[in-house]
C-alpha cells in the first residue's frame, strides 16, 4: 500500500497501518476467492493460465469474488466466464488459504465447491486469462500446477474422495 485509500495520504509500511492526516486503520485482511472441481465421471476440468501469477500452468477454474457476491455465486460465475460451461454446484469441497506477495492483501481464503456441467457443454478458454481448457483424468494430472501452496491439496482431497479404496 503506497497511499490511504481514504484521503491519499503517503503510506508507511507497518501494518496495522494509521493514516497520519485522516486516521485511518488498514488491515491486510485477506481476499476471498472460489472456484469450484468440475466433474464429468472421473475427470476435472482444468483451465491454462495466460496470466500472472502463474502463466502457462494449469489451475482450477476460480476467481476473486466481487462485492457483495456469495462464494458459490462466484464459483458459477467464474466457470462460466472462463470455460463457457454452465455448472451446478454439487457440494462443499473446502477452504485453504493462499499466501500472497503480489498485493496489499495477506492472503486470499479460497473456497472451492464440486460441480456438474449443466446440459450440452463444450469448454471454450475465455482466451484472455485461459489459454486452454481440459478435462484430466484424477488419477493423471498435469505436472505444471499453479498455486502449489494449495492446489497440489485441493486436488488430493477430491483424488480421495473419488478414489476411497487407493
Amino acid at each position: 500500500m503506497n497511499f490511504c485509500s481514504n484521503c491519499g495520504a503517503p503510506a508507511n509500511k507497518e501494518l496495522p497501518y494509521k493514516c497520519s492526516q485522516c486516521h485511518t486503520e488498514f488491515w491486510r485482511n485477506p481476499r476471498c476467492c472460489a472456484g469450484a472441481l468440475v466433474l464429468d465421471k472421473n475427470k476435472v476440468l482444468m483451465v491454462k493460465r495466460l496470466i500472472a501469477p502463474w502463466d502457462g500452468f494449469w489451475d482450477i477454474p476460480g476467481g476473486y469474488c466481487e462485492w457483495n457476491e456469495h462464494p458459490k455465486d462466484c464459483a458459477i460465475r467464474e466457470v462460466f466466464e472462463e470455460t463457457g460451461i454452465k455448472v451446478k454446484l454439487k457440494e462443499y469441497h473446502g477452504i485453504w488459504m493462499e499466501p500472497t506477495d503480489h498485493s496489499d492483501y495477506g492472503e486470499n481464503v479460497c473456497v472451492y465447491y464440486t460441480a456438474e456441467p449443466m446440459g450440452d457443454f463444450f469448454a471454450l478458454p475465455d482466451g484472455i486469462e485461459i489459454g486452454q481448457v481440459k478435462w484430466f483424468d484424477i488419477n493423471h494430472l498435469p505436472e505444471k500446477i499453479a498455486f502449489p501452496s494449495h492446489i497440489p491439496d485441493v486436488l488430493k482431497r477430491l483424488s480421495d474422495e473419488l478414489n476411497p479404496s487407493n
